[in-house]
């Protein structure tokens, strides 16, 4: 017999079986409604309401919620805060002043906790050292250069 033909064939008893597991297997939950299956933990709802305020562009509530998101364990607001004191004002443009040991200490945490963009991070930081602060990127004492094509204006 065709093997595609026997996939086919089992998958198609497994689905007029229903579900695997009984509806009763965590209380309250059901296959209707399994967001009762999983309860968002205080990091996610931090993390949440900060992505929430940016898209708001409420930054400085944000980035409270963002610390505390942070500080509950979730990686991504590890990486998202690491990047922001990493860099500054250049790549989120918030008013958040570069800070690098807040930044590696909150990379590290991520990196510890499995996130490749803290890891890949780090390892840039190690091979390249660390990025230019804001006064070496866009340096205000100096004119700007007029040459066609090239940047003249801070982004």
């Amino acid at each position: 017999m065709n093997k595609k033909l026997l996939v086919c064939a089992a998958l198609a008893a497994l689905f007029a079986a229903g579900p695997v597991l009984p509806q009763t297997a965590v209380s309250g939950a059901s296959y209707d409604a399994p967001a009762a299956v999983a309860a968002v933990s205080p990091a996610d709802a931090e993390m949440a309401i900060a992505l929430e305020l940016f898209a708001a562009h409420k930054n400085d509530e944000a980035i409270q919620h963002l610390i505390a998101a942070a500080d509950y364990g979730n990686v991504g607001a590890q990486v998202m805060l690491g990047m922001m004191y990493l860099h500054g004002p250049v790549m989120y443009n918030l008013d958040i002043a570069q800070d690098f040991d807040a930044a590696l200490a909150l990379l590290n945490r991520a990196a510890l906790a499995g996130s490749a963009v803290a890891k890949y991070t780090l390892a840039n930081i190690e091979l390249f050292g660390m990025p230019r602060t804001l006064e070496n990127v866009l340096p205000r004492d100096k004119p700007r250069p007029t040459t066609p094509g090239v940047l003249t204006k801070p982004f």
